[in-house]
């Protein structure tokens, strides 16, 4: 667990400009091992920030939210393997405002870690938002704590509810749990042969 404090590297409490967001990228980046195949987690802390312009966010954020799949520089591909979970932590009221548009507008979520220690994120809130399949897929993952795509499969077909994701099989909730690890918003080890997935955050709240 790291923890990258905005506040170390800008002197004044606004964020503005894509110019500075690809430069705290770049810090940001700096601080990922290269050498190790876990992935990092690394907490954002935005305490003391006041408010952040669209274009500083998604320089930053946005790029950062894609599991560390993407370089500094543009067009410059990264590893399929996610190289950080990534959550962003002491958000104020008038920067939350900033987050939520931006997050709104490229239809991405993000985790606020509210409490955490140096082993994981305990308990986090959740802003933007995910096609509502991705949504889906996340909602029930909190609720089985851990799962394969198989057993999410499983338990669609049992609710017996009349709900969509009866019907939906192990390959779309494959493809579902890898957007959520992708993001950031889930993790996953290898049980025999297949992928145990787990929300990064042991509880997680709606912003």
């Amino acid at each position: 667990m790291m923890t990258f404090r905005i506040r170390d590297h800008i002197e004044g409490d606004v964020l503005a400009g894509a110019t500075l967001g690809e430069r705290h990228l770049t810090k940001l980046l700096q601080m990922v091992p290269h050498d190790v195949l876990s992935t990092t987690t690394i907490v954002i802390d935005f305490d003391g920030i006041a408010g952040a312009t669209g274009s500083y966010l998604k320089a930053l954020l946005v790029r950062g939210l894609h599991g560390g799949q993407v370089a500094p520089e543009p067009k410059t591909p990264m590893p399929d393997a996610p190289r950080w979970l990534l959550f962003v932590a002491n958000v104020g009221d008038d920067l939350v405002d900033d987050l939520r548009c931006v997050l709104a507008a490229v239809g991405l979520a993000c985790l606020e870690a509210l409490e955490w220690d140096a082993a994981r994120v305990r308990k986090a809130r959740r802003h933007g938002t995910l096609d509502p399949a991705i949504d889906s897929a996340f909602r029930l993952l909190l609720t089985m704590r851990a799962a394969t795509a198989a057993e999410l499969a499983e338990a669609g077909r049992q609710s017996g509810n009349g709900h969509r994701d009866e019907r939906i099989g192990t390959t779309a909730w494959h493809y579902r749990l890898g957007e959520l690890h992708k993001l950031g918003l889930a993790r996953r080890t290898k049980a025999d042969r297949s992928w145990v997935y787990e929300p990064t955050a042991a509880e997680v709240i709606d912003g």
